[in-house]
């Protein structure tokens, strides 16, 4: 069945997010986090598109699963459950988990403020976000931990299975052991967390790097250029495409190219049926011909083909 998805969100304006201010006290909003909980209550989102509507927004899909906890206020958000939309409203303790390469959308309707981890596989994201609520435009966040190393083999297997609970859309018995299973990455993660700040000062040239693969993973359905984002990043244009170069072992253009086709080729996997307009504006892609395109150049095939694969 064809998906209609919304337009991709204008990126912010350059330079609009400021400097990153650090997050010294990550520890104990964890802390808070942790004890605001309500694990019998989670919401988990998966993997499959349901129709979009009228008025949505551009929605957030990253290739790494992601867990919020609601710590004041209260957050609204849409997502799929065994392929149909589901929406979901939720107060201080609410808790949030999207797995690898689900899809999400914010309503912002009324002030807010959350603790999210965001499970990336060559490092750990722990952010806190605020929104006043109503048609503000939801900017990057600007306090944030990355970790210098990805979570170890037994967070690796929690992400996993609540990977294969959330594309199977979890039996409504089972909400209590999800719970569990999250609560306990989250218990993992406050100990990566600690064990990274007593490794002593992050590097700043990778803390740098992190944050930019961050902010394009995050807006890979909008038109992003090299100057556009290294002036979002408060870089110059040409220091990004060196810190491209060393830690990604790439160029800014190839790695963007890299993820996008790697978001087509996961929602295929997924949702062979999305139209070709549908899925190349999914991945940042105005041109459904040059989508196809490139999509040939990297994988050897066409999109209908790998599809049928």
């Amino acid at each position: 069945m064809a998906r209609r998805l919304p337009a991709a969100a204008a990126a912010p304006a350059p330079g609009a997010a400021g400097p990153n201010p650090g997050f010294p006290d990550v520890l104990a909003r964890l802390d808070q986090a942790i004890a605001l909980a309500q694990w019998p209550s989670v919401s988990l989102g998966g993997p499959c598109f349901a129709p979009a509507e009228p008025r949505d927004t551009a929605v957030r899909c990253q290739p790494f699963p992601r867990l919020v906890i609601v710590t004041s206020g209260r957050m609204r958000h849409a997502s799929s459950v065994r392929g149909e939309r589901h929406v979901v409203e939720g107060g201080p303790g609410q808790v949030y988990h999207w797995a690898t390469n689900a899809w999400n959308l914010e309503f912002w309707d009324a002030p807010t403020a959350f603790l999210g981890c965001v499970f990336r596989p060559d490092f750990v994201r722990v952010l806190h976000y605020s929104h006043a609520g109503g048609p503000v435009t939801a900017g990057p966040a600007r306090i944030f931990h990355h970790t210098a190393r990805p979570l170890g083999p037994a967070g690796r297997q929690l992400r996993g299975s609540l990977d294969a609970l959330a594309d199977d859309g979890p039996d409504p018995g089972l909400a209590s052991s999800v719970g569990h299973l999250m609560q306990a990455l989250l218990d993992l993660t406050r100990a990566h967390v600690r064990a990274d700040l007593c490794g002593g000062a992050e590097q700043g040239a990778l803390r740098t790097w992190q944050e930019a693969m961050q902010y394009l993973a995050e807006h890979l359905n909008e038109e992003l250029s090299r100057d556009g984002v290294a002036a979002v990043l408060g870089l110059h244009p040409n220091y990004l495409s060196t810190l491209f170069t060393r830690h990604a072992g790439a160029s800014f253009h190839r790695t963007i190219e890299g993820l996008r086709i790697g978001r087509a080729k996961a929602v295929l996997r997924g949702d062979g049926g999305m139209r070709i307009r549908d899925l190349a504006g999914l991945c940042g892609y105005a041109d459904p011909g040059h989508f196809i395109r490139v999509f040939k150049r990297v994988t050897g095939r066409t999109p209908g083909r790998f599809a049928r694969r």
